[in-house]
Order: structure tokens, then sequence, then C-alpha cells
């Protein structure tokens, strides 16, 4: 059967920042475990990714045996330059 990408991304902070931004990915699928990975080689089973520079973090879900659904979310409001008033 075809694996749902029902994936949602949450970024802290979501506004723009020059510190670090952690990621956290859900789902409401239910029989699925969530993957998540920033280079689409090496995945891991953490549902955050922390971000100390901009990129793109990957999800995607499995039953076990097949991997499908994959969604990207580009991280890209961390600027070095920017502070706070």
């Amino acid at each position: 059967g075809d694996i749902p990408s029902n994936i949602t991304f949450t970024p802290n902070p979501s506004g723009w920042t020059n510190e670090d931004v952690t990621v956290d990915v859900s789902t409401t699928e239910t029989g699925y475990t969530l993957q998540t990975s920033k280079n689409e080689t090496s995945w891991s089973n953490e549902t955050s990714q922390t971000f100390t520079e901009n990129g793109t973090i990957y999800a995607r879900l499995t039953d076990g045996s097949n991997y499908g659904g994959t969604q990207t979310y580009n991280i890209n409001n961390i600027d070095d330059s920017y502070c706070c008033l």
C-alpha cells in the first residue's frame, strides 16, 4: 500500500533569528513510524532536528518495511546579522 505523507513541520523560532532553529515534526497518521533526516541519507526516529544554519529537514513515514511520503521543509530564517532591538 501507499505510505501517507501527512507530515507537519513546526520551526521554533519561526521568525528571523541569529540562533539555532529546532524543527518539530509530527503526523496524525497512526501505525507508522516518523523518521527525520538532515541529508536524506542518514535517518533517525527523532521527531525534531536542530539547525545551526539554514538547511533542509526531510521527514518520512515507515510501516517497518516500506518507506514513503517523504516531505521536506526548508529552514531559511537563520540570519547571523540579525539581532534584537
